[in-house]
């Protein structure tokens, strides 16, 4: 089964474009002045639009990339791999799982300021669940166990 996820994107003259990709086939499929373009591998995985459906979120080359009305932007920019970008409620935040450190770890990113903050340091792997109705993060360790991260502590540490 093909999975598809859409999302507007704007292009390097800040035109707004919307884009369908299909994730499964790696492939994205761009309307934009009343014709289709074809990229393929610009995304791995599904892109992630924010829940205000301003901007849309995505990895490519191991990095998390932001697109917008405002254009790409390159989020992460960092060695390492980056996957799995999740939005906070507030269109704010990017939640994502990094192996920067050598290990699968959590990190968020203030979109606004840029700052990236580590929010988990355990061995083994943990992933993103989500962001509750309160805006706290939801985190799942490869052991079974969760926790919440209070939306106080990731404003706090990402100014």
């Amino acid at each position: 089964m093909v999975e598809f996820f859409q999302g507007v994107l704007s292009n390097l003259f800040g035109e707004v474009i919307f884009a369908l990709v299909a994730a499964t086939m790696g492939l994205a499929i761009l309307w934009w002045r009343n014709r289709y373009h074809r990229i393929s591998n610009v995304a791995k995985g599904p892109m992630t639009s924010s829940p205000d459906g301003s901007r849309a979120a995505f990895v490519s080359g191991g990095d998390i990339w932001v697109s917008g009305v405002k254009g790409l932007t390159n989020i992460t920019n960092h060695p390492g791999e980056d996957v799995r970008p999740v939005w906070s409620n507030d269109n704010k935040f990017l939640a994502f799982t990094t192996d920067r450190d050598n290990d699968w770890e959590i990190y968020v990113v203030n979109i606004k300021t840029g700052k990236h903050v580590r929010l988990t340091t355990t061995p083994g792997p943990e992933k993103v669940v989500g962001w509750n109705a309160d805006g706290d993060l939801l985190i799942s360790y490869g052991t079974g166990t969760a926790v919440i991260i209070k939306q106080e502590r990731i404003e706090k540490e990402t100014k």
